[in-house]
């Protein structure tokens, strides 16, 4: 059984989410993301300068966000957004078993959905941890699902050398054909490499490896 826990982050982790969304300004502005960060003129006048770093005011900034900008913080609509859609996000799970049996999607036992009101729609990382912004307007199932996915994913994204917007496209394309019947919001937007629509269809989710052999093979010639 998929097991998923919700939380809020803690001040600890707000924070440090924070602070690694001020170290990658750079390749949000590059790649069109639009990020949310604290409602504070310090916080603001630092992500928005070329040579500032959150690092030279990091004590004043800590303390400002744990005294001034965390405790103002309201959860509990995130909260049950979350677990209204937990069902529906491990419902869309139990597909992805077979995945696992037959080309190594890795499909951990538990995750664990942390809510925060920063950053972009949603991220991951690989031990099982995906952090939902709570005001993301796409139904939370086809976030979690789709990070989840990222995921079970990562190892043929090194694998194959993806770069960015290869990845993205892949995840996405992957979501919207296996899961359309559960998730019929979920659509593959027209951004990363379209390229891969040729190679990533319901047939292909049999073996995906094969399929992004095929793709590294035409990308290489």
């Amino acid at each position: 059984m998929i097991e998923i826990q919700i939380r809020p982050q803690t001040v600890e982790e707000a924070f440090l989410y924070t602070k690694n969304i001020f170290r990658k300004r750079n390749f949000y502005r590059e790649n069109g993301y639009l990020v949310d960060i604290p409602k504070h003129p310090v916080f603001i006048g630092i992500y928005n300068s070329q040579i500032e770093t959150i690092e030279e005011k990091e004590n004043e900034l800590r303390k400002i966000f744990f005294d001034e900008i965390y405790p103002k913080l309201d959860f509990s609509a995130g909260l049950l957004r979350a677990e209204q859609g937990k069902l529906l996000v491990i419902e869309a799970l139990k597909k992805t078993e077979v995945w696992r049996e037959n080309w190594g999607f890795n499909l951990l036992d538990k995750y664990v959905v942390v809510l925060t009101p920063y950053g972009v729609g949603g991220s991951y990382s690989e031990s099982g941890m995906v952090v939902f912004k709570i005001d993301n307007r796409r139904p939370f199932a086809n976030v979690i699902v789709h990070e989840i996915v990222h995921i079970g994913l990562e190892f043929l994204v090194k694998k194959f050398d993806l770069n960015h917007t290869e990845k993205e496209r892949l995840v996405d394309l992957i979501c919207a054909a296996a899961f359309d019947d559960l998730l019929p919001e979920y659509f593959a937007d027209k951004i990363g490499e379209l390229a891969l629509d040729s190679f990533i269809n319901k047939e292909s989710l049999l073996d995906i490896p094969a399929a992004l052999k095929k793709y590294i093979s035409w990308k290489s010639k």
